[in-house]
Formats: structure tokens, C-alpha cells, sequence
């Protein structure tokens, strides 16, 4: 990957926004992102339409990161100083605490995915929220992680996840234990 000037295409989306912008994501279709905001004083999620550069508020009690869910009136938010992985219906406005345990620092973990959702926790474990029983399960993937740094497959078979060490930056594809 080179720098911005080397891209094929680079477009300007939205510029020059009151409070700071971050933790995008890309809505179902690709038409929008998600991104977390200080616009209306605290940290909220906002949705902006690519195609006309409209912005337009999604959450009032908070968020810094969205993550788009299998129903596409659902997202997961994450909030600013709170434990917990809520998810709010865009159809009536109304949110709920889905997952108590999840912290916001390991955003970069969490991956929604048919039958539920993954992350890491703060103790290097894998666990799942399993959307049938509406339980968090433990996966064993045959070891501790040593960042809270995951991706899972599409057919959630495997796992990657970064390896630092002082002399040995690895990335490792795991798979479930049977």
C-alpha cells in the first residue's frame, strides 16, 4: 500500500468537521460509514451518505465505535468510559445492553458474524455471544493471545491474530479445537 497520492481514486468525503472524527465503519450496502464523534459535544455515532455527504446523528446516549449488524436496522455501539456492547435498533431508536463484559479498548477485536459475535477479552481469551442461545461462550483456540487483536473467517473456522515479541513479529491462522 503506498501513500494517498499513489491510489487510483482518492474522494473527499467530508471535510473539515466540528469535533474530531473516528472508528469508521462501512454500513450493509456500502452507500455510508459509521464514525464516532465529538459534533454535538460528546461522543456519539453518525452516519454519513457518501453519495451526497449528508451527516446525519444515529445515537444520543453515546458511542465511539459502530458495528453493523446481521439485521441491517441493528448496529452493536460501543461507548465512551462504559463496559459493555449495546445494541441499538435504528428502526426505533432504542438500545439495549447486549454484552456486559466487552471494554471499548478492544474494539479492534469484535467481529459480528451470523451466528454471533466475537472478541477478545482483557485475559487474551477468545469468546463468542451466541445469538440462538443468547449466552457468551468460551472458544479454546489453543492459546492465550498476547494483544486483544483478533479477526475471524466468514465461515468462522479460523482465527488470525498479531505475535510481537522483541524478536519475532509473526501473524498466526488458528482454527477451533475440536
Amino acid at each position: 500500500m503506498g501513500n494517498l497520492k499513489d491510489m487510483q481514486q482518492v474522494t473527499l468525503v467530508a471535510e473539515n468537521q466540528r469535533g474530531s472524527v473516528g472508528a469508521a465503519t462501512w454500513n450493509h450496502d456500502g452507500t455510508g460509514i459509521y464514525f464516532s464523534s465529538e459534533i454535538s459535544g460528546d461522543s456519539q455515532i453518525y452516519q454519513l451518505n457518501i453519495a451526497s455527504g449528508a451527516i446525519k446523528q444515529i445515537t444520543s446516549k453515546g458511542g465511539i465505535m459502530a458495528f453493523p449488524g446481521v439485521n441491517k436496522s441493528e448496529l452493536y455501539i460501543l461507548k465512551p468510559h462504559q463496559v459493555g456492547l449495546y445494541i441499538y435498533d435504528m428502526q426505533t431508536n432504542k438500545e439495549q445492553m447486549l454484552v456486559e463484559s466487552i471494554k471499548s479498548e478492544l474494539h479492534r477485536s469484535i467481529h459480528v458474524k451470523p451466528s454471533g459475535i466475537y472478541y477478545a477479552s482483557t485475559e487474551g481469551q477468545v469468546k463468542k455471544y451466541d445469538f440462538s442461545s443468547q449466552q457468551t461462550i468460551d472458544i479454546d483456540i489453543g492459546i492465550e493471545l498476547m494483544v486483544p487483536v483478533l479477526t475471524v473467517s466468514d465461515d468462522e473456522t479460523w482465527f488470525a491474530y498479531p505475535y510481537y515479541n522483541q524478536v519475532e513479529n509473526s501473524i498466526y491462522q488458528l482454527s477451533q479445537q475440536k
